[in-house]
């Protein structure tokens, strides 16, 4: 009887331990490259234009600031000797006060467009992860990788299938 009972427990332990290597052979995995997606699916190609046409303005603005500066300072150097007291001194202030404006302004804008940026990358990754999802879910996928995958075979590399959907989806909303 105890041989008996000891062959049973041990086909319930290959059992247990077998089930899920066979349950594994159905699953379906996929694997997303996400950095590739988020550099080439044309939502963010989008992305990248709406923030160069926001900010493309004020950027060629503090450009044009800082240039400014520079020539304000190279004329001091090359002239400031002949100059005379005053002319020099305000030239210095105007060099300072314009320094101090383009610093502050710089800093404005780095904050309104990291803030920008910050909303266009929260909605292009909303949007992947919703096609995403969509077609796991279409396609019967049962779990699939993204961030910290050391190596993905293309049999389950589905990013290229991933990038078309989100053309497709890109050219539907018409933008």
């Amino acid at each position: 009887m105890r041989i008996a009972s000891r062959f049973v427990a041990g086909a319930i332990l290959a059992a247990s331990v077998l089930a899920p290597v066979a349950q594994a052979a159905d699953t379906k995995i996929g694997a997303v490259n996400i950095t590739r997606v988020f550099s080439q699916a044309p939502q963010a190609e989008q992305a990248r234009k709406k923030l160069e046409k926001e900010f493309g303005g004020s950027k060629r603005e503090l450009e044009a600031l800082q240039e400014d500066i520079i020539a304000k300072q190279e004329k001091l150097q090359r002239d400031g000797p002949v100059m005379g007291a005053s002319e020099r001194a305000q030239l210095e202030r105007d060099i300072i006060a314009d320094t101090k404006d383009l610093r502050r302004r710089s800093e404005d804008f780095q904050e309104a467009f990291s803030r920008r940026e910050k909303e266009l990358f929260v909605s292009l990754q909303t949007g992947v992860f919703k096609t995403l999802v969509e077609k796991a879910e279409k396609e019967g996928y049962d779990l699939i990788v993204g961030d910290g995958v050391i190596y993905a075979s293309d049999q389950v590399d589905i990013t290229e299938e991933l990038l078309k959907q989100l053309q497709k989806d890109y050219k539907a909303s018409g933008k």
